[in-house]
């Protein structure tokens, strides 16, 4: 979280959703979770500065069985949420995902595919989602 007014600096706040920008929650799209809610990306009712938020939680669980030394598959569980203000975290409001990942390990950095099902979107429904670094599935 951040204590304090970081309005001037957005860079110093947090997104939410998707896998390669901000704070990740796979099952959504990037930066579709906002402190108000959920909105489409390019949705015209929302300004990009009103998707960053000042506090942010995330949980993950994750089972991954590898298959040799640079191959693994997964199955994930994850729920979060983004608030304006720290005061404003309320747990009982997390966005939730679910679903299956590969991951390989090359000599460039582990590359993912994750297809995940966002349950808290307007229209439930799968995401698929590609990933450059990170450690997730291994």
């Amino acid at each position: 979280m951040i204590s304090g007014d970081a309005e001037a600096f957005p860079f110093e706040r947090f997104w939410l959703g998707g896998v390669q920008f901000g704070e990740p929650l796979r099952g959504y799209e990037e930066t579709t979770l906002t402190p108000s809610g959920y909105f489409e990306r390019r949705d015209t009712e929302i300004w990009d500065v009103d998707r960053l938020g000042d506090a942010f939680t995330t949980i993950s669980a994750e089972y991954a069985l590898r298959l040799g030394t640079s191959l693994s598959i997964s199955t994930f569980y994850e729920a979060g949420g983004l608030w304006r203000h720290p005061s404003e975290v309320d747990p009982s409001r997390l966005f939730r995902g679910a679903g299956l990942g590969v991951q390989l390990v090359t000599p460039f950095g582990p590359f993912g595919l994750d297809y995940a099902y966002g349950f808290d979107k307007i229209v439930p429904g799968w995401q698929f989602h590609f990933r450059m670094g990170g450690q997730q599935g291994l």
